[in-house]
């Protein structure tokens, strides 16, 4: 089980991670959907997810906790 510092460094890598992996996959939808409500609900969120992506890159600059990270 993880704590402290090691918990810190795999939690943010997940998020982030998790973060780029999803916007992908918005833009992708956004681009290139074929169901409107799908393609309208990934254009609509894209904005939040980077600002979660943002917000964990911030985190990631001002600690350096990711650093060293494994994954």
């Amino acid at each position: 089980m993880l704590s402290g510092v090691h918990f810190d460094q795999a939690f943010l890598k997940k998020m982030i991670d998790d973060h780029n992996d999803a916007i992908a996959a918005f833009q992708k939808e956004s681009a290139n959907g074929s169901d409107t409500d799908v393609k309208d609900f990934a254009t609509s969120n894209l904005a939040a997810l980077k600002d979660h992506l943002a917000s964990a890159q911030e985190l990631e600059n001002k600690t350096g906790i990711r650093k060293g990270a494994k994954g």
